[in-house]
């Protein structure tokens, strides 16, 4: 999705959202050996690697201020988060892990 709005493409089909994450599980399991629970650092390997995107930068406890600046600049910001303590609403019982 990140890389979609970065592209300025519209919203992706199902479909075609199930074709890149398969294409994302590839190319973790030729670079990293596994597809599952990626941490932050390889996450930026995915998207410096594989999106060719040079400009990630991985920020380790930023500030508010820091998350404001980040938005002004209209820059993506993903961050990892603990599903199960977030007490989303939306999420099945007991919500993902992170």
């Amino acid at each position: 999705m990140a890389e979609s709005f970065l592209e300025g493409t519209k919203a992706l089909t199902p479909e075609e959202a199930d074709k890149k994450l398969l294409a994302i599980k590839d190319f973790e399991e030729t670079r990293f050996g596994y597809y599952e629970d990626t941490d932050v650092a390889e996450t930026a390997i995915i998207l410096k690697e594989f999106y060719h995107r040079d400009a990630v930068q991985v920020v380790h406890d930023p500030s508010l201020d820091d998350i404001k600046e980040f938005l002004a600049q209209k820059k993506v910001i993903m961050m990892p988060a603990a599903g199960q303590l977030l007490e989303n609403p939306h999420f099945r019982r007991p919500g993902p892990p992170y």
